[in-house]
């Protein structure tokens, strides 16, 4: 679960969740009768773990990559193996001293780079596999 958008976010076995901030009401996304938020659109990716970074943009690790939310910009930003990353199964994210993101997945682990400019945010991965030593 991470806070968001003065929210409570959370996983669990029904797809996303959403909590206002009193505590007293919960949303699913994903269900018909919720206003669909996009970037819990995909009713087929199995969500895996979320962060609100530092700037307040919201990541969301599935099975088949990331979705960054760049709350500034209101913009996504899909990341998988075909923009650089390791592997696409994601299994946790988070946010170093020096506002980078460390991505496991089951094939090793990716070091984003996150950058902002005028038009939005971009993206330098560095993976560390088997090949640089971090698998047998």
């Amino acid at each position: 679960m991470t806070e968001w958008n003065q929210k409570l976010i959370g996983i669990s076995s029904n797809g996303p969740f959403i909590m206002n901030a009193a505590g007293d009401k919960i949303s699913m996304p994903l269900e018909k009768e919720h206003k669909k938020m996009p970037m819990f659109s995909q009713k087929n990716h199995k969500y895996s773990c979320l962060l609100s970074d530092s700037e307040q943009n919201l990541w969301v690790g599935t099975y088949n990559g990331l979705t960054v939310r760049d709350n500034k910009n209101q913009k996504l930003y899909e990341i998988n193996t075909d923009k650089g990353l390791v592997n696409n199964s994601i299994k946790a994210i988070v946010e170093d001293k020096d506002r980078s993101f460390w991505v496991t997945t089951s094939r090793g682990v990716s070091h984003i780079i996150k950058k902002r400019t005028a038009s939005g945010l971009t993206f330098r991965i560095i993976n560390h596999d088997k090949y640089t030593g971090v698998l047998e």
